[in-house]
């Protein structure tokens, strides 16, 4: 479902049809949230979980069905497709030397739903991260 704001913005709502939170949602909004309230540029795969966990609880709260692709596999692609901007170093996701957090908004949070983008930055998914 579509909805247009006044600004000509077009804001995209997942009603009626499953929703996916992805690992470079997580990791995107995690790292750009830590990096602005803690000026932390790194985040454990074990926090990445927990963070990712709290998210969908929001969804489903919020009555849109959502599934979370959080495995080692799902891990290792998103590093793949995300190599420009994070590295992996030893337990922690990483931002890359030169990645601005406003590249990442750019590049990876400027293509997601409404319903995701409301959970990712709900009071409880920042608390999760220790940032609210």
């Amino acid at each position: 479902m579509r909805k247009k704001v006044e600004d000509g913005i077009s804001l995209y709502r997942t009603r009626n049809m499953c929703t996916y939170v992805k690992m470079e949602h997580i990791v995107a909004s995690a790292l750009v949230e830590l990096c602005e309230k803690k000026n932390i540029n790194k985040i454990s795969l074990n926090d990445i979980r927990s963070y990712g966990i709290t998210v969908k609880k929001h969804l489903i709260n919020n009555k849109v069905d959502a599934i979370l692709l959080y495995s080692d596999n799902y891990t290792k692609q998103f590093l793949h497709d995300y190599s420009d901007f994070f590295e992996l170093i030893g337990n922690d996701i990483v931002i890359k030397e030169n990645v601005t957090v406003d590249s990442i908004r750019e590049h990876i949070l400027s293509y997601i739903s409404v319903d995701i983008l409301f959970a990712l930055f709900s009071e409880e998914s920042l608390m999760a991260l220790n940032v609210a």
